[in-house]
């Protein structure tokens, strides 16, 4: 019998320790090759922010799988943001439709999540937080949108959001705000696990 936790435990320790991809492999011998060939290759490091792994799995990824990893939608193969697992698209074809998500499709989807948080302006305005929220409560807009116009989340008082929002501001500082653009009133959730409402930054 499985111990409980134990899957996500492998699933944490595979995404810290996982290999880079055949695709990371290829670019790191395309920049070598141009490099000994004399290129003008810009010396600018990219830093891909990285959130906790075991808050991803716990909070991010099953939102990410509900809203957002539909067929049609970043559960598409050609999509740079892809979103694998249970009742989702799966990563092996053969892979039972509702078995609990594998260690690669883990890490597939959390390297994506991760992608998604480089942005000029940082975490908090990086495209995983502004395209799924409504432009009116400061997102960007999103062809994902329904029929009707509705946005994923119309405001980011929406407990789904929150997850996102939480999560991809992690690294930034000890306390983080989420802003809500209808009251200009947000929670302050400070590295202790306290909570607090406090007034937005410029009243937005």
């Amino acid at each position: 019998m499985t111990r409980p936790g134990a899957h996500r435990e492998r699933a944490t320790a595979f995404i810290r320790g996982r290999r880079p991809s055949r695709v990371g492999a290829l670019c790191a011998a395309g920049w070598l090759a141009c490099g000994l060939l004399g290129c003008d290759v810009p010396q600018q490091k990219l830093s891909i922010p990285e959130p906790p792994a075991d808050h991803f799995l716990r909070d991010v990824y099953p939102v990410l799988l509900a809203d957002c990893a539909f067929p049609a939608c970043h559960g598409d193969r050609d999509r740079a943001f892809l979103v694998l697992g249970p009742g989702r698209t799966r990563l092996r074809p053969e892979t039972d439709a509702y078995a609990p998500a594998t260690a690669d499709e883990l890490a597939l989807s959390y390297a994506r999540a991760r992608s998604m948080l480089l942005g000029p302006g940082g975490a908090r305005r990086a495209p995983l937080l502004k395209k799924p929220l409504a432009v009116k409560a400061g997102g960007a807009g999103h062809a994902g949108d329904d029929p009707w116009g509705g946005a994923i989340y119309a405001s980011k008082r929406d407990p789904r959001y929150e997850a996102l929002f939480f999560w991809a501001i992690a690294m930034d500082d000890t306390t983080e705000e989420a802003e809500d653009a209808s009251t200009g009133q947000g929670t302050a959730r400070m590295t202790d696990g306290g909570q607090a409402d406090v007034a937005a930054e410029g009243g937005k």
